[in-house]
């Protein structure tokens, strides 16, 4: 049965709430990937004269920039290549 169907024999549909909390990930990293990525922030914290960059906003980032569809394509298309490259050597 259809929303609209459910909608005409139930009364009005209710609509879903669209989330604005943010949504917590958690990720395990092996200490050396860790180490590496404590290494980047640190030095991005001082390219950018900042005393720390957090490497939540890092994710962040990187999400925004390999999801943005009106961002620069080129950069989308070798960071979505790289990440693929990175999962399928971890499969095999």
């Amino acid at each position: 049965m259809s929303t609209a169907e459910k909608a005409t024999e139930n009364g009005p549909a209710r609509q879903t709430a669209v989330r604005t909390k943010p949504v917590r990930l958690t990720v395990d990293m092996t200490p050396v990937l860790r180490r590496r990525l404590r290494a980047w922030t640190g030095m991005a914290a001082d390219e950018l004269g900042l005393v720390d960059v957090p490497a939540a906003e890092v994710i962040r980032a990187l999400v925004g920039r390999l999801t943005d569809l009106h961002g620069d394509p080129e950069l989308r298309r070798a960071l979505s290549k790289a990440v693929m490259d990175d999962l399928q050597a971890v499969q095999q």
